[in-house]
């Protein structure tokens, strides 16, 4: 078939939690079928016939060169070089045409779920099961909805863990943790944003799909929200700064490990992540004192990893440490992590606001008391 007369392809534009890919699918020029004849009305059910094996129904067609198959097995047969440049090409063509764009998410979303189901038994109905969902991610990332929101919970936490541990560094932009930096430098770094009446993430100062990865947090405390944080007073009266510190470590645990589970932009969902957040922390979901610095450390080296992402939660442990070690941190840290909640709170069910509200008052409690404690006294 010639398609040459065809108007050109209309742009895909995938979106997905760690930044946005456009691609443009790339017309063929010609599609396999049994028959040699010229295609009209009396041979337009050659279609329907597997392209592969000529015999069974055709179910699926191949999103890069059109050929029509049966199943998995014909699809194999088809070669999964072809899949593989399809994809290939959809991020080379775009970094061509906009090298500004990350556009290797896509790519490594594909990655990760073709390494789950290769994982899979080699049965039949395990095959025709993973080819239908193959599929399926084909048909949500045409109609611009493959999210990890659209992925099984097996997909998504391997997508996740492989973003937090580093193995898929070389598909997208990995976030590197604005405590890593000295605190010098860092107060350096940030002190025109913390200066500026509006905080704008966006380097457009727009809304958009591209993900830009910031050295400073979403939240950082502002001098204007500094300015304005009440007495440590109005709260309470006389703090128990033993056990405050003592939790703290607990709550910047669970901070650490879950900005580096988002990638370090916790609003791609805030809701899915204040939950990931309070399962790690019982102080704030519960009423948990530690007596001791020991007892929150070995409580966070053993906390329930819903995503069994040991490596994580073990650089969590040392994120806890640096960030202890300056008041500039722990602020920005309690600040990033009261606006994860606030837009928690705006973003969730009506049944799930009110607790939302309740844990956003307690880090606001242990802002204000950072806020106003010595240097030293947090540490």
């Amino acid at each position: 078939m010639d398609r040459r007369g065809q108007p050109p392809p209309t742009p895909i534009k995938v979106p997905l939690r760690f930044g946005a890919t456009k691609t443009t699918v790339s017309a063929t020029s010609t599609i396999k079928l049994t028959s040699s004849e010229p295609i009209g009305l009396s041979n337009a059910s050659a279609l329907r016939v597997c392209g592969v094996c000529t015999e069974a129904q055709s179910k699926y067609t191949c999103p890069r060169c059109n050929v029509v198959y049966c199943g998995v097995s014909c699809y194999k047969t088809h070669g999964e070089t072809c899949t593989e440049h399809f994809y290939k090409e959809h991020v080379e063509s775009e970094m061509r045409l906009n090298k500004s764009v990350d556009t290797s998410s896509a790519h490594a979303m594909q990655e990760v779920i073709r390494r789950v189901y290769d994982e899979f038994p080699d049965a039949d109905t395990d095959l025709t099961a993973d080819d239908r969902r193959m599929e399926e991610l084909v048909q949500l990332m045409e109609s611009d909805a493959l999210t990890l929101d659209a992925l099984t919970d097996e997909e998504r936490a391997q997508f996740l863990r492989e973003v937090a541990d580093g193995r898929l560094g070389k598909h997208i932009a990995l976030w590197t943790p604005w405590w890593t930096q000295s605190p010098e430098a860092y107060a350096a770094n940030t002190k025109s944003v913390r200066h500026q009446l509006i905080v704008a993430l966006d380097e457009d100062g727009e809304d958009s799909d591209v993900e830009v990865l910031h050295d400073h947090p979403r939240g950082l405390l502002t001098a204007v929200r500094a300015k304005a944080l009440e007495p440590m007073a109005a709260l309470h009266a006389s703090p128990n700064g033993r056990v405050l510190r003592c939790n703290l470590f607990e709550v910047l645990f669970a901070y650490a490990y879950t900005l580096r589970t988002y990638n370090g932009d916790w609003a791609t969902d805030a809701v899915e992540a204040s939950a990931a957040l309070l399962g790690l922390s019982s102080v704030l979901q519960g009423n948990r004192v530690y007596e001791s610095d020991a007892d929150a450390r070995t409580a966070c080296a053993s906390a329930p990893l819903a995503d069994k992402n040991v490596a994580a939660a073990k650089a969590a442990l040392a994120d806890a440490d640096t960030m202890r070690t300056a008041q500039v941190f722990v602020l920005d840290a309690l600040s990033d992590l009261e606006a994860l909640l606030e837009a928690a709170v705006a973003a969730a069910p009506k049944a799930a606001r009110k607790e939302l509200r309740r844990v956003a008052k307690k880090v606001h409690f242990y802002l204000v008391w950072a806020a106003h404690c010595k240097g030293a006294d947090i540490l």
